[in-house]
């Protein structure tokens, strides 16, 4: 399901999944920007 209000593109969430996979501490950071972006409180500078 796409959610057109979510703050990041496809590719941006491909990008930033598999960078968190390199580490532990790298996956937590961006688990909670990507919570933050479910819930529209977050606004990614362009």
């Amino acid at each position: 399901m796409v959610n057109s209000k979510f703050s990041f593109s496809e590719r941006q969430v491909r990008y930033s999944f598999r960078s968190a996979v390199s580490s532990t501490k790298a996956a937590a950071a961006q688990g909670q920007l990507f919570n933050l972006a479910n819930g529209g409180h977050f606004k990614p500078r362009n």
